[in-house]
């Protein structure tokens, strides 16, 4: 019994001793004990996850001036649409959980919020001798508990590095200040007690186990367009690519202390975007990790852009434009989407860009205050009649629902000075039936006006005039906070019988039809 008891501790102690890679030293085997390591989780862990086919599960905020700021976005306009930048910081939709006491002396998280790492997930643990020798180098396994021989009280310190995945973690040889290098293509995790120590006074004692909370090291971003917000459009296909190849870097990470060095550049040119699941509203690309910190503002040059209108009819835009995104900061361990929302773009006629249609009012529209891709009298329904915006029956002045369009803050309500100078644009103004009028735009697009008539009040609202009037709503006032003029005409006026009615708030609503400010 003796002899087997002897053959066991030998065999613990060739263990222990055959992985020191700085010293030779006998220990005694009754100084031999086990450290043991578990995986607690993930720090701060917001990368959103994407299905297969490529689409953010994710709690996004939002953190550049955007719709809801009150200011007026950005608008790139690529032929008939508008594009709108925005960078969000997106947030993991899974449920974290609050890191238990770990280690003493381990690099405690204790409190900190987490996510766990899945199981299977493989991971590298480096364990330092007191002198800053590597005294072993695992790699282990999330999920399943790691058991290290070492040495009763001795004081080891101790980094880790994940790539978050399955695949191998190298080990790092011939230094004893490994580094490693973050990737391109996924999550640099790392973990380190940094100065603090761990020891262990052996078998039972409180402070034998190591819980690891691993902390990204490189910050993830992707591109995303998005036709839901407000265009309801369905895209089918995007050519673009970063006007600068540059944008993200890999960088050294020195695993004892965490600090990031020696950043390279690496490039990224075409961007692959992959139409989401229906009902393909959006279209994203995949992840891109940095490990450069502080401020950045990538610009993406878009060369065709093919989108189903309304109507289901394929919308192919081949004009290039370049979308430029405010500088924000990038922060390691947080995961960023650049978004383009894109809207309904305007027609222009000398110099003022008017929308494509009237204001409506459809209540399944993410945005209510938006143009409509056609027009029959049965839509009208969905009509938008603005007096009652902009004034109330009291006579108080309640503002511009234009403003209210998305982009916010980019359209206005025309003035007649606005319908004069469209009414004397060069093309002939003709009724093509007794729906609309239209005129021909410089690059031959077609802008029509619509008889869409207007509501009246007599005992009670009704709608009156609709394919025989029109009359669309102006801001200037003709009795202040009371009454306001809006264009007037009939199917069969010609252009010198177009004449500006007055509108009361408290009898008459005319129709919108904004222009760009």
């Amino acid at each position: 019994m003796k002899v087997l008891k002897s053959i066991i501790a030998l065999s613990f102690l060739a263990v222990a001793m055959g992985c020191n890679r700085d010293t030779n030293t006998e220990v005694n085997p009754d100084d031999l004990t086990t450290l043991q390591v578990d995986v607690a989780g993930i720090i701060d862990e917001e990368e959103g996850v994407w299905d297969n086919q490529g689409q953010a599960k994710a709690n996004a905020q939002e953190i550049t001036a955007g719709l809801k700021s009150g200011k007026k976005s950005q608008v790139f306009s690529m032929e008939s649409l508008d594009m709108v930048p925005r960078v969000e910081r997106d947030t993991q939709n899974r449920k974290s959980i609050v890191l238990k006491s770990t280690a003493k002396g381990a690099g405690s998280a204790k409190g900190v919020k987490a996510v766990a790492m899945t199981a299977g997930n493989k991971y590298r643990l480096f364990l330092f001798n007191p002198n800053g020798s590597i005294y072993k180098s695992v790699q282990a396994i999330s999920g399943t508990r790691l058991n290290i021989p070492v040495v009763k009280n001795v004081a080891y310190t101790w980094a880790a590095y994940t790539y978050n995945n399955t695949t191998d973690v190298p080990d790092i040889t011939g230094t004893n200040n490994p580094t490693a290098r973050t990737l391109q293509t996924g999550s640099f995790l790392h973990a380190t007690s940094g100065t603090s120590t761990v020891t262990v006074t052996g078998a039972g004692a409180q402070n034998r186990l190591i819980a690891i909370a691993f902390k990204r090291k490189n910050a993830a971003m992707n591109f995303t367009f998005n036709g839901a917000t407000s265009l309801n459009r369905k895209i089918k296909s995007i050519t673009a690519q970063l006007v600068n190849t540059n944008e993200f870097y890999t960088g050294a990470v020195n695993l004892k202390t965490g600090v990031v060095s020696d950043l390279q550049p690496y490039t990224v040119s075409q961007l692959n975007f992959v139409t989401l699941a229906s009902p393909n509203y959006e279209a994203g690309t995949q992840w891109y990790y940095t490990a450069k910190t502080g401020s950045i503002a990538p610009s993406i040059k878009v060369t065709n852009l093919v989108y189903k209108d309304g109507s289901g009819a394929d919308v192919v835009l081949n004009k290039p434009v370049t979308v430029s995104f405010n500088p924000f900061n990038v922060a390691p361990n947080y995961a960023y989407r650049t978004v383009i929302d894109m809207y309904e773009g305007g027609l222009e006629i000398d110099g003022i860009t008017w929308a494509r249609y009237n204001l409506h009012t459809p209540q399944t529209r993410v945005n209510k205050f938006r143009d409509t891709y056609s027009y029959t009298v049965l839509q009208r329904t969905q009509d938008y009649f603005g007096v009652e915006e902009i004034y109330s029956w009291d006579g108080i002045y309640k503002g511009d629902p234009c403003l209210k369009v998305a982009p916010e803050g980019t359209w206005i309500t025309p003035s007649r000075d606005d319908f004069r100078k469209l009414l004397n644009h060069s093309s002939t103004v003709k009724a093509t039936g007794s729906d609309f009028y239209e005129f021909t735009t410089a690059q031959n697009e077609k802008f029509r006006i619509y008889t869409a008539g207007y509501y009246e009040f007599f005992l009670g609202w009704f709608t009156n005039g609709v394919g025989n009037r029109g009359l669309y709503m102006t801001t200037d006032p003709a009795v202040l906070n009371t009454s306001s003029y809006a264009l007037s005409f009939y199917k069969a006026n010609p252009k010198s019988q177009f004449t500006f009615d007055v509108m009361s708030a408290a009898t008459g609503r005319a129709t919108v039809r904004c222009r760009k400010k």
